[in-house]
């Protein structure tokens, strides 16, 4: 994986876009993670970086792409079986 577009990379080319070329647009070397880390180290690195999503990478191939929507759905998913158990 060389880069990555986000919509805010899209943001600084606006009315240039028929022009510009990906790789002029694309953040290079994004900041990547494993599908080994963890949700937290996830939602940490999103907060170190300012971004809204992390590309997962294994052996220098994309597998996948963790969101600040997917962390929240997780999130949701912990308070509503901490519940559960409170409720039993």
């Amino acid at each position: 994986m060389v880069g990555i577009i986000t919509e805010r990379d899209i943001r600084q080319h606006w009315g240039y876009l028929d022009s510009t070329k990906v790789d002029a647009a694309m953040t290079a070397n994004p900041v990547t993670i494993t599908s080994r880390d963890t949700a937290e180290n996830a939602a940490r690195l999103m907060l170190q970086h300012k971004i809204g999503g992390l590309p997962v990478v294994e052996n220098g191939k994309l597998i996948g792409i963790v969101s600040t929507s997917d962390l929240l759905r997780a999130l949701l998913n912990v308070v509503q079986a901490a519940e559960h158990i409170m409720d039993d």
